[in-house]
């Protein structure tokens, strides 16, 4: 299976996508509040928060990824209302659940 990349952090998507811990603090905090926002439906906790701006981002970052969310949700619905295929293009990177995943919610190791 093909991985995504996003601006060269291919080791960090391949984790993500296999539901293994990223190393990086930075990406692993990103990748946090992203699971919040969608496993949550949004209702974050100051433990995410605290280690997310303790990696370097800001309430911006924070928006922008609330952002993309949306954005994701809108066409996912959109596409199944409209009983729409993905491009053969992204077929080859479909997301598919991992046999195991990690635990990688809230600690900050």
């Amino acid at each position: 299976m093909s991985k995504i990349t996003l601006h060269g952090l291919q080791a960090e998507a391949a984790a993500a996508q296999d539901g293994r811990l990223i190393p990086d603090v930075k990406p692993q905090a990103l990748r946090r509040l992203t699971q919040a926002i969608a496993n949550d439906r949004g209702r974050s906790n100051a433990a995410v928060a605290a280690v997310l701006f303790e990696a370097g981002y800001s309430r911006a970052n924070v928006l922008k990824v609330i952002l993309a969310a949306c954005i994701r949700m809108l066409s996912n619905y959109t596409n199944r209302i409209a009983d729409m295929s993905p491009d053969r293009f992204f077929e080859a990177v479909k997301w598919r659940k991992p046999a195991k995943r990690a635990d990688v919610r809230w600690s900050k190791t």
